[in-house]
């Protein structure tokens, strides 16, 4: 599997021969930057509203507390007097749109003075930014997931993000408190804080970043701790010690207390020249990791409600015995990114516009992993390599998707193992463009051995198939399709919700390599839905709801609502 992962990062590297920019024209300079912001509703969208719309449209625009300019100022990437750089501008305005607090970000060039200074105007809308929400998630079983919070991303128009929630987990009930502060002082660094206080433990998290806001930008930092104590799903194959038929085709698993704490830190700098081609970083991290598991007496209570003695998961060779311990991996970092983007509508969200990257972007990292380091997990010296790409390819209208996460840790036999997740995608658009038909179509499939069972590839509701649960299928092999013709409605209620439809086709299979199951149990499903976003709000993710029909005939009809992944 290494391998291939290296032939993988070899053709990532082949597809990376991106053109240069177009050359700056160092004839012409920015000139005024005239900054123009727009409440979340226009005053003439205020004067076309009556009765309740407009009472509505009205009393937003008051009570939001609007962006302050110099905050949209410090993320321009350009400034009076600087050679007019088309480029500059674009990468200024996807800045703006990914702080998530403002819903319409334009930036275009106006007048030109007979001296050649260019005038920008920049352009913004505010979002409603505080938020009492109300989120679920239904599965076939009844499993019903909730969480309610109460969160403010542009506190008093600081960009500062503040989130209360409470909710219902997998396996667990809990209280958060999620904080962030971008740019804190008005400096590059970035910090952020949760702290999770669960009915059984807790998950607290705290990181501080100079992340990489520019191409151009020559280095970035990121450090990162982290303490859980928590029940963690642990998945089971039904043909090993605890499985009573190797051909049940459910997932199997037992609540295990762990602990899980260390920390991450890492320093990365920009290799190739500024305003050229693609963008390559290179650095350097450590990863320390200290795992354990309490097994207790060794008996524990599967979700199928039969007893079973998990003892045996502390064995050699077993994936939790090599993985308890203190974990140690230094590693280098290679970053590579293009420069070229599309601006398009109604894709993956429903808002007002969303950037898709048309270069390969990856991250490949390779390091040692044993005694030599420090590490006290496994049984002997290993090295790890993790490799993370994707790549849009644009089509007229249409686009296609590939994606590739691999982890491989090469050793002695004892503690190899491997993940490697492949995904496919293309999205086929027709019609009015501003409301097209869109063939959404997937291929989704995951290789792995000796995963651990709390790393196990689970399908379900948030991963491809409604008639399932959200973890219906696990195992170490997982492979999912789907297609879905659906279309934008231009049905907006009270300006704030935009409406859609989909009707949809979508199978998989999961399993460990020890259960008696293949490609002829797969799971097939047919169904419609709904289609929801805000197109009010600063990233308007599409919420599905959806009627669904199981054709193995095992559950029949089922109600599900999912706000999660590529389908």
């Amino acid at each position: 599997m290494l391998s291939a992962c290296l032939m993988v990062l070899a053709a990532v590297v082949a597809r990376a021969e991106d053109p240069a920019p177009a050359p700056v024209d160092s004839t012409l300079r920015v000139g005024e930057v005239r900054l123009e912001m727009h409440d979340i509703f226009t005053e003439q969208e205020v004067a076309d509203a009556s009765g309740l719309n407009h009472t509505l449209r009205t009393t937003m625009n008051t009570l939001h507390i609007n962006t302050k300019p110099w905050l949209v100022r410090q993320e321009l990437l350009f400034k009076t007097g600087d050679p007019l750089d088309i480029a500059k501008l674009e990468e200024s305005e996807r800045n703006l749109r990914s702080l998530g607090i403002l819903n319409a970000v334009d930036i275009a060039t106006a007048d030109t003075t007979d001296s050649g200074d260019v005038g920008v105007q920049v352009s913004t809308r505010e979002t409603w930014t505080l938020g009492l929400s109300l989120s679920f998630a239904l599965s076939s079983s009844g499993n019903l997931r909730w969480n309610l919070s109460l969160t403010e991303k542009n506190f008093l128009g600081y960009g500062t993000l503040v989130r209360g929630s409470v909710g219902k987990g997998l396996d667990a009930t809990f209280g958060r408190i999620y904080l962030r502060q971008n740019r804190i002082l008005r400096t590059p660094v970035t910090v952020e804080f949760n702290y999770d206080n669960r009915s059984d433990g807790f998950n607290r998290w705290a990181a501080i970043s100079v992340p990489f806001r520019s191409d151009d930008q020559g280095w970035g930092m990121r450090a990162y701790g982290w303490d859980r104590q928590f029940d963690a799903r642990w998945y089971l194959s039904n043909g090993g010690p605890a499985g009573s038929d190797s051909a049940r085709n459910q997932s199997l698993h037992a609540l295990m207390p762990s602990e899980h704490s260390g920390f991450q830190l890492e320093l990365i700098r920009r290799l190739s020249p500024a305003d050229e081609g693609r963008v390559w970083r290179l650095g350097a991290a450590v990863h320390s990791s200290e795992r354990y598991w309490d097994l207790g007496d060794g008996e524990f209570t599967l979700s199928d409600g039969e007893q079973a003695d998990l003892s045996y998961l502390m064995d050699p060779g077993q994936p939790m015995a090599r993985d308890t311990g203190l974990d140690v991996w230094p590693n280098v970092v290679l970053v590579t990114r293009g420069r070229r983007w599309a601006k398009e509508r109604y894709l993956q969200r429903y808002g007002n516009y969303e950037d898709v990257p048309l270069d390969v972007a990856a991250e490949f990292r390779a390091g040692p992993s044993g005694p030599r380091v420090g590490s006290t997990a496994g049984y002997g010296e290993r090295w790890n390599f993790q490799l993370a790409a994707s790549n849009w390819d644009a089509i007229g209208r249409s686009y296609l998707l590939q994606s590739v996460f691999a982890r491989v840790v090469t050793g002695e036999e004892a503690q190899s193992h491997h993940i490697v997740d492949l995904l496919l995608g293309s999205y086929v658009r027709l019609g009015d463009a501003d409301r097209p038909y869109t063939l959404k179509t997937f291929v989704e499939g995951v290789h792995g051995e000796q995963v651990r069972g709390d790393s196990a590839a689970t399908l379900g509701l948030d991963r491809g198939l409604r008639t399932l649960d959200v973890d219906g299928m696990a195992g170490e092999w997982l492979g999912r399709w789907s297609t879905e013709l659906g279309r934008v409605s231009s049905w907006v209620p009270l300006g704030l919700v935009r409406t859609g439809w989909g009707a949809y086709y979508a199978g998989g299979l999961a399993r460990w390599r020890n259960e008696d199951r293949d490609i002829g149990d797969a799971r097939h499903e047919v169904g419609v839905g709904l289609r929801l976003g805000g197109v009010r709000s600063g990233r308007a993710d599409v919420a599905r709801v959806d009627l669904s029909y199981d054709l193995t005939g095992v559950d029949g009809i089922v109600i599900t609502t999912v706000s999660r992944g590529y389908f």
